[in-house]
């Protein structure tokens, strides 16, 4: 796995590339470091292909995600966002992102 930014990691990530290795049966992971009052992690891929299409999507209280089968070839992102517990106002019910990290790469087989 390659270190990524404010402790996200690619486990499909190669040494040295800056992609991750899909195809219809390679399974990947992805994992981070807690932010502090952090209630759940919206975890996501992008296509960057300009068709922006979703890759996968996950919300998670954990530190790690699995991702099934990716089969996509091209330029991508993904995304990392902590979003605090749900509150509620006056105007009904919300949450706060906290923080977010966003790496570009590239999926190959």
């Amino acid at each position: 796995m390659q270190q990524w930014p404010r402790g996200a990691r690619c486990g499909s990530q190669a040494p040295g590339q800056a992609g991750a290795r899909t195809g219809p049966t390679r399974k990947g992971g992805i994992s981070w470091s807690a932010a502090a009052g952090t209630a759940y992690y919206d975890i996501y891929f992008l296509a960057d292909d300009g068709s922006g299409d979703w890759l996968f999507h996950t919300i998670t209280n954990e530190t790690s995600a699995a991702t099934p089968p990716i089969s996509y070839v091209g330029p991508a992102h993904l995304t990392v966002k902590a979003i605090g517990p749900l509150a509620t106002g006056s105007q009904g019910s919300f949450v706060t992102p906290i923080s977010q990290a966003r790496v570009n790469l590239s999926f190959t087989h």
